[in-house]
């Protein structure tokens, strides 16, 4: 069983495999996020990209999201890449993860990293889950830290974001046989 903090009981959070028809209420969450936080890397992206992007289903290629829903309404989403051939078949990295920006701080996020975590390890056997998180996010570094990440390393100049380069950093879960 993976060693993870005890995750409070929200009343009415529901977590589940994530549904194609979800593509317009996770493209919502995802827009409602702090401009420099926005997943889709900038704004005024079209419907018809994020469609395209959120259609494919789940664990397609190597792709496997959850969603959670609080009292019925999309309210996140965490999306997690495997590899699936080859020698690196035991690694996960997160691709996406976004908490509808009124509930964020209540513990869902917990709630999906848990869920993905249990997941991943429990299931697709993988040993070593990565995420790449913007050096200015704070609350979403300390929610995998919370979770056994650790800091690997930082990345100069990640991304181009608001006029400026980003540093983000490099963090991992490495499950200890």
């Amino acid at each position: 069983m993976s060693n993870l903090p005890e995750a409070q009981p929200i009343s009415g959070l529901t977590v589940r495999g994530r549904n194609i028809d979800d593509w317009r209420a996770i493209a919502a969450i995802c827009r409602a996020q702090r401009p420099e936080f926005n997943p889709f890397e900038a704004p005024y992206t079209a419907d018809d990209y994020v469609r395209e992007m959120l259609s494919k289903p789940s664990d397609a290629n190597g792709a496997f999201s959850l969603v959670a829903e609080l009292n019925g309404v999309l309210v996140g989403e965490i999306a997690l890449k495997r590899y699936t051939h080859g020698r690196m078949r035991h690694i996960g990295e997160i691709e996406r993860f976004v908490v509808d920006p009124t509930t964020q701080g209540k513990g869902v996020g917990g709630v999906l990293l848990a869920a993905l975590i249990d997941v991943a390890e429990n299931w697709f056997n993988l040993t070593r889950l990565s995420h790449v998180i913007a050096v200015d996010n704070a609350p979403a570094i300390n929610l995998h830290r919370k979770h056994g990440f650790v800091i690997e390393g930082k990345l100069r100049d990640q991304s181009y974001r608001v006029g400026r380069y980003v540093d983000a950093y490099m963090l991992a879960r490495v499950r200890d046989e």
